[in-house]
């Protein structure tokens, strides 16, 4: 990601709930997610060991006693170490997934969202539970409505397709730097010091044009 396309995501999504980027694809991409079956999916946690470093401070004892006792001391030393890291994914029977017009392929599962743009300027947002495409037809069962009717719709009336990417943790993770670092700049103005120049809730809606 550009510098300036993450401090831009930053800046569009600090006043706003969440984040989202939307990755137009082409519409006969939709193809590729026939047969996607949420029950089909499940969670697979991994363990990952993180190797670091950490200092250990030194320390000093007295040895000899008296006035002629003295100190004997250890030097702190830097030592390393080892942390876990549990991740989470989702993993379905095979593959679903579409490539933008940028060649960047996009995973799709339960909690991936689409945004259609129909031919008459109505936009479908929503994740679903299953999807079916046949050579001219798309249809998306809502995953937040199990009994409720499927979104069917002939591709020929599709106009765009957008891949919906959440990127609230990337977001949550800048705000908390900037918060910090807004912080750091209160505290120094605060105390007097100035500084110098050098010193990224429901499952599906539709809105019409």
């Amino acid at each position: 990601m550009k510098a300036n396309g993450m401090w831009g995501t930053f800046l569009a999504c600090a006043a706003a709930v969440g984040c989202t980027a939307y990755h137009p694809f082409p519409v006969t991409e939709l193809a590729y997610l026939d047969g996607y079956d949420i029950h089909n999916e499940r969670s697979l946690t991994t363990t990952t060991a993180v190797p670091g470093t950490e200092y250990q401070p030194g320390s000093c004892t007295g040895v000899g006693g008296g006035i002629g006792g003295g100190m004997s001391c250890t030097p702190g030393r830097t030592v390393s170490t080892v942390t876990t890291r549990r991740d989470t994914e989702l993993v379905t029977d095979r593959p679903y997934r579409v490539l933008d017009f940028d060649g960047t392929p996009w995973d799709f599962n339960s909690e991936s969202a689409l945004r259609l743009t129909l031919t008459d300027g109505t936009q479908v947002e929503g994740t679903f539970r299953r999807v079916e495409v046949t050579s001219d037809t798309f249809t998306g069962y809502w995953r937040g409505d199990p009994a409720g009717a499927p979104f069917a719709m002939p591709l020929a009336g599709i106009q765009t397709a957008e891949y919906v990417e959440d990127r609230s943790g990337t977001v949550l993770t800048a705000t908390l730097v900037a918060a910090g670092l807004a912080a750091a700049i209160g505290l120094a103005f605060g105390l007097g010091f100035g500084l110098s120049e050098d010193s990224g809730d429901a499952d599906w809606h539709v809105s019409g044009p």
